[in-house]
């Protein structure tokens, strides 16, 4: 042994300047493997913390705690082995470190090389034991581990003056007024879904299925229905400021009144009362749009966000395999695991924003009826549905989470076959019947204060969502999607309107700033991309920009082919049915299984993912249990099964493929999810439709 090792192992306690360096080494690898990543990734996506509506103060406890919190924690540990003895210590201390670096080598194997997680555990253990070895052996590495200190300040200064969160932390001045008047009175509703496509609306007719969308079909009757209307973005934080300004933001610009001043909210604000929920953007000045005052207190809002990040370090940290089968964190903003959501799935608690700390689905309802029946009013509402993550029911019940609730890479390809995609559509579909019932409860209180009549009522969507097949991504570029991602629904009632027209011109995001501007006859208004819907629009090509700024371009017909075929998609996978019939044998649901059924098959059966969610089920004690889910044994995937309720047939679904099982899944009407025991049974279906047990619950 040289001198230092002989220190090291002496047993001597080390005194408290070998303590704190001790921990400044500690500190060091903690802010390379962990804080890096993590501020590197949120540093480069601002628009997480304005989605969430963080604060600069949540953002400093954030950055400051996760840097220094499990440092400071691991240094008391050493502290307390410190007393003990001196080997204690040092085993701690060299356990610490040899972790520390372990993590840090997982992410420099998956950076050259894949292999299986267990594997790169290994090697990752090796290399960080290697590492440690190597510092006690040689003088450099341990000054090189001293000099590395500094590290965690250096990220904290990138983090803080040298990344797109420099913006939020210090914001330019809002701009409140654009000088613009405003000459007529007319009262203004616009209401944004978020994540639905026109092809999800519409039945075999060509026509909104009002089967399916009584209230999405009320409103096409009374309004002009902008068939052909194509999205700029398929990421709300870019697609919604194009849709309230005018105009595609400028790079890198966040979607804020800072940085994109020029929107409809200060251009009418001098002479309209603004009446607005922006859940994702921050585009309505503060100073005209104050934050809600029932808005959670920080100590929410940080348990929250902690809740939520340490999914994305998983991600960001383990082994790929491992990362997959933490919830997905590339679809929204919040609420990775649905834990925000309620515990009892009545409607008046649902968490419709989907994170905890804001508005529920009481709220938005609140808004409703708070929509004014006087004129020069303005009102916006952003409902982030039927967005994912798919958990409720038409009737806005929140239903049971499942082991195949996560069946793409984020926004990114589709990683199942067409029979997996389907009972992902479905779960979609359903969700989309959700927000169709909140466009109805919009409507009813539009005709109860009268100005239903009188207003111009704006329905649309931020973008659409592909379920197109296997390998081709739900919400990202693809040149395979463009009909059911780029073309979102616009519908326009303008004041007086009591007839429908449909109008097939290519209608853009872009124009629905100056086509309010037309109604409502402003003067003085700032240049825009888009035109007024009133006049003439020339013949453009469809163009979205998707995440880092990459752009597809497309022309109209070809969307339109593609929507065609989205639509018969759906007519194929579902029949033109009811939303909860939908499914590939419809004509079995509501018939009673027979008594006399023939045997199953050796070797053939089925089982529910966990069966005790519906043996026996009381309202209040969970989510309802209507997502019916579980594995087959000896059959292929693509054959069809039935799902009866206490007997009684009440969805159907096809069976496939999916982490090395076969799997189903189908949403049933949960008003035949009965209290007490429900009865779930499992049916092969065959020629003629007749049925075989499979398996079941009660």
């Amino acid at each position: 042994m040289n001198q230092t090792t002989e220190r090291l192992f002496s047993g001597r306690r080390p005194g408290n300047r070998k303590l704190l360096l001790g921990a400044g080494n500690l500190l060091a690898l903690w802010s390379l493997a962990f804080v890096q990543p993590l501020l590197n990734l949120l540093g480069n996506n601002p628009d997480f913390f304005i989605a969430r509506g963080n604060t600069v103060g949540d953002i400093l406890l954030l950055a400051f705690g996760f840097t220094l919190g499990p440092p400071l924690v691991m240094l008391g540990f050493e502290w307390l082995a410190r007393l003990i003895d001196g080997r204690a210590y040092l085993a701690l201390h060299l356990t610490l470190l040899t972790l520390l670096s372990a993590f840090l080598a997982i992410q420099l194997l998956q950076a050259v090389v894949s292999t299986r997680s267990a594997l790169t555990i290994l090697l990752a253990l090796g290399l960080g034991a290697l590492f440690v070895y190597a510092t006690i052996r040689f003088t450099f590495l341990r000054n090189l581990l001293d000099f590395l200190i500094a590290a965690p300040v250096v990220i904290l200064v990138v983090f803080f003056f040298f990344s797109n969160v420099t913006r939020v932390i210090f914001p330019s001045e809002e701009k409140v007024s654009l000088g613009a008047t405003v000459n007529g009175d007319t009262p203004v509703v616009m209401i944004v879904f978020d994540e639905l496509g026109t092809d999800s609306l519409l039945g075999q007719s060509g026509q909104v299925n009002a089967e399916r969308f009584p209230h999405f079909a009320r409103m096409a009757a009374t309004s002009d229905w902008y068939r052909n209307y194509t999205t700029t973005s398929y990421f709300t934080p870019t697609a919604l400021p194009g849709l309230l300004s005018g105009n595609r933001p400028v790079e890198d610009a966040l979607p804020t009144a800072a940085d994109q001043p020029n929107n409809i909210f200060p251009l009418v604000a001098d002479d309209y009362k603004l009446n607005v929920v922006e859940p994702i953007t921050g585009m309505c000045p503060q100073s005209l749009c104050p934050p809600d005052v029932n808005q959670a207190r920080q100590l929410t809002r940080l348990t929250s966000l902690y809740r939520d990040l340490r999914y994305v370090v998983g991600r960001l940290v383990l082994p790929n395999r491992i990362a997959d089968t933490l919830p997905d964190v590339g679809t929204n903003f919040a609420d990775f695991d649905g834990a925000s959501g309620p515990a009892d799935g009545r409607s008046d608690e649902l968490t419709a924003k989907a994170r905890a700390g804001y508005k529920s689905q009481n709220e938005y309802l609140k808004y409703v009826q708070s929509i004014p029946g006087t004129a020069s009013t303005f009102s916006m509402l952003h409902i982030k549905q039927p967005h994912q993550p798919w958990k409720y029911s038409v009737e806005g019940r929140s239903y049971n989470e499942s082991p195949i609730d996560q069946l793409s890479r984020g926004t990114g390809p589709w990683i199942v076959g067409p029979n997996g995609i389907a009972v992902t559509q479905q779960r979609h579909m359903v969700q989309a019947g959700f927000a169709d019932t909140l466009l109805g409860n919009a409507i009813a209180r539009m005709k109860k204060v009268g100005v239903w009549n009188k207003a111009m009522v704006i329905v649309t969507a931020d973008h659409g969502i592909s379920f197109e097949g296997e390998g081709v991504p739900q919400r990202r570029g693809s040149e395979l999607s463009l009909g059911s991602t780029a073309n979102p629904p616009l519908m326009i009632k303008y004041p007086g309107q009591t007839r429908p027209r449909v109008d097939r011109r290519h209608a853009m995001t872009l124009d629905i700033v100056p086509t309010i501007a037309r109604q409502i006859r402003i003067d003085g208004m700032y240049s825009t991309e888009g035109l007024p819907l009133q006049g003439p629009l020339p013949t453009r090509s469809v163009e979205i920009s998707d995440v880092g700024s990459e752009t597809y371009v497309a022309q109209m017909p070809e969307v339109i082919s593609q929507r065609r075929r989205a639509v018969q998609t759906i007519e194929r996978r579902f029949g033109d049915g009811p939303l909860y019939t939908l499914g590939p044998a419809p004509e079995l649901i509501g018939k009673r299984v027979p008594a006399n059924l023939r045997p199953t098959p050796d070797g053939v059966s089925a089982s529910l993912d966990e069966p005790e969610k519906w043996d026996p089920w009381q309202p209040g004690e969970g989510n309802v249990p209507m997502f019916v889910t579980g594995q087959t044994g000896g059959l292929r995937s693509g054959v069809t099964l039935a799902v009866a309720i206490n007997g009684v047939v009440r969805g159907t679904t096809k069976s496939f493929g999916f982490n090395g099982a076969t799997h189903f899944g189908v949403l049933v009407d949960p008003a035949f999810i009965q209290p007490g025991v429900s009865g779930v049974g499992i049916y092969l279906v065959k020629a003629e439709n007749q049925l075989r047990f499979l398996g079941g619950s009660g």
